[in-house]
């Protein structure tokens, strides 16, 4: 055998192993990239779809986020593999396993560098300059729209407070034994949801109330109704469960005599269904 048929042999023997190496590579495995990359262009057009769609995007939204998450396990899988592979021809010492090596690293760096500079570049740009896109009238207005509100709910619950001090008045000349009667006409004069007269000790005296009313009244805490008897009245809008949004007056209805408690008057009226729900 001459030396140059030794070189030969030298030469075809680590190329036989890089084409056993590349013999022994699954034959799924290109099926799995092509799979992968058809799920990802069917991912990329649903989520175009569904930003396009917001009530799509509802819908669908745990559907697109577990396609996400099987694709991108998919691609970790495919990765891991790839890269223990190229491990077992670098300790096999393959021929051009280094070079592999040295080409992977450059892809690399080509991919993630430049998507780390655009991911930087994009959080500055949305942390700092977005905020800018707001004009200064846009919030003006939002407060001025906050403020509105709240200036219609104050003046419905100061009207409100007003009907319960005017039904408090003539309550208090009431004679003893009429005052469901005197109770009943008030409400329906002032237009009133319900009305409740309750004694010194937080005993129901007389309580009117129209069909939308409970069949018991919503009856206040005693602190309040100790800060009532004081000539401390109390006004506010509050949720009263299962029914609402309503504004409470609590005001003391002072007796002609001196042997007689002050009692107290609570009106109760729902806000508007258009102003409460914009109010919650």
């Amino acid at each position: 055998m001459t030396p140059a048929d030794n070189e030969r042999r030298q030469y075809e023997k680590p190329m036989r192993m890089l084409h056993n190496r590349r013999g022994g590579t699954p034959p799924g495995l290109r099926t799995l990239v092509i799979a992968c990359a058809l799920f990802g262009a069917g991912l990329l057009a649903l989520i175009s779809q569904a930003s396009a769609n917001t009530s799509l995007m509802a819908r669908h939204y745990p559907l697109l986020l577990s396609v996400g998450g099987a694709l991108a396990l998919s691609l970790m899988v495919l990765i891991g593999y790839q890269l223990w592979l190229l491990r077992r021809k670098l300790k096999a010492g393959v021929f051009g396993s280094k070079l592999t090596l040295r080409l992977m690293l450059i892809f690399a760096l080509m991919a993630l560098v430049p998507g780390g500079l655009v991911y930087a570049v994009s959080v500055q740009f949305i942390g700092k300059t977005i905020e800018s896109w707001f004009d200064v009238r846009v919030d003006k207005a939002l407060e001025g729209g906050i403020k509105l509100g709240r200036n219609v709910l104050d003046n419905l619950l100061r009207d409100h407070d007003d009907k319960a001090r005017n039904m408090a008045n003539v309550l208090a000349e009431a004679k003893p034994g009429e005052e469901i009667k005197t109770l009943n006409r008030l409400r329906e004069q002032m237009r009133v949801e319900e009305a409740t007269l309750i004694s010194a000790r937080g005993k129901v005296i007389a309580f009117s109330g129209n069909e939308k009313a409970g069949l018991l009244p919503d009856l206040p805490g005693a602190m309040l109704l100790r800060q009532v008897r004081t000539q401390q009245g109390f006004r506010n809008i509050e949720a009263v469960p299962e029914r609402g949004l309503y504004l409470r007056s609590l005001v003391p209805v002072n007796a002609l005599s001196l042997a007689d408690d002050v009692r107290v008057l609570q009106v109760l009226q729902p806000v508007p269904s258009a102003i409460s729900k914009d109010a919650e």
